[in-house]
């Protein structure tokens, strides 16, 4: 098997993406609310980002994303 070139953070990030969407696409298909998956992929989310910053730098960035929600900066209108 060969390996891949590393991807660039662009290709990267639209991969994820992707990826994020066919999995949501799908579970939705089998039955999973839109609610249950939001929780599951919130709290997997918040796992990994403790698993890969430690406590402190996720607890910082989870911060900065609750001003962000405050702000309006996830909402569906912007």
């Amino acid at each position: 098997m060969s390996e891949q070139a590393p991807l660039g953070e662009n290709d990267e990030t639209d991969l994820a993406l992707e990826w994020f969407s066919a999995m949501w696409d799908e579970a939705i298909k089998r039955g999973v609310s839109p609610q249950s998956l939001s929780l599951v992929i919130l709290s997997a989310s918040v796992s990994k980002l403790v698993d890969i910053y430690g406590e402190q730098s996720a607890a910082e960035m989870l911060e900065a994303s609750r001003k962000n929600v405050e702000a309006g900066g996830f909402s569906s209108a912007n």
